[in-house]
């Protein structure tokens, strides 16, 4: 996420708690290699997309610093005091 480049991954569930097919990258569907042929063609051919995929995946990854990440663990803990 934080290269910026357009990601294509497994349709794994713990993938999909960050990555939403479409927006911030493409998913294919797990153990499937025509479907992840399909989709890297896809990428591969449609550099608008791409580019939109690139922008969407810089921004999420915003989220996933270190320092969001122990405010977000820090907010929880003092919620639950």
């Amino acid at each position: 996420m934080a290269a910026g480049r357009p990601i294509v991954a497994s349709d794994r569930e713990v993938l999909q708690e960050v990555l939403v097919h479409g927006e911030n990258a493409i998913l294919f569907e797990k153990g499937n290699v025509h479907d992840l042929r399909k989709k890297l063609t896809l990428i591969a051919g449609d550099h608008e997309k791409a580019t939109a995929l690139q922008t969407a995946v810089r921004k999420d990854a915003q989220k996933y610093t270190w320092k969001n990440r122990a405010q977000d663990i820090l907010s929880f803990l003092n919620k639950n005091k």
